[in-house]
């Protein structure tokens, strides 16, 4: 189970993901990884609508590709071609209770990045040509 977590672990920090509390309550966990959650940089005399616009809201007003987008997108196409979605479903079904619960909220995360891939913002995963 120490492997499994470790390998979490790596796969939040490889798709710059928040990593959730370690806790085996879904919402509680959710909620840590939420990014529309209260921070303290949004108190009101520090500015605070300009703080949790950056946080909450996408930057539009780009005028070049975000690399970053790019490096996401590829990465994610390698590990969903490598079996890392039914990985991640093997490890929320045969887990202990904390351990499913990242897992289970990191393949939500990574269906999302591939939905928002899948509309444009970056290109989709599983439009690459097999080599």
């Amino acid at each position: 189970m120490e492997i499994r977590r470790g390998l979490l672990e790596v796969l939040y920090d490889i798709f710059r993901l928040p990593l959730p509390v370690v806790t085996e309550e879904f919402i509680e966990a959710l909620l840590s990884v939420d990014p529309g959650r209260f921070q303290d940089s949004w108190r009101l005399s520090d500015g605070f609508v300009a703080a949790e616009a950056k946080t909450i809201l996408p930057h539009r007003a780009r005028s070049r590709p975000d690399l970053m987008d790019n490096y996401l997108a590829l990465i994610l196409s390698a590990f969903i071609r490598n079996g890392l979605l039914e990985s991640l479903v093997e490890v929320i079904t045969n887990s202990d209770d904390h351990i499913s619960v990242r897992a289970t909220i990191l393949l939500g995360e990574l269906l999302h990045m591939v939905s928002v891939a899948a509309f444009g913002r970056v290109f989709h995963p599983f439009n690459l040509k097999a080599g």
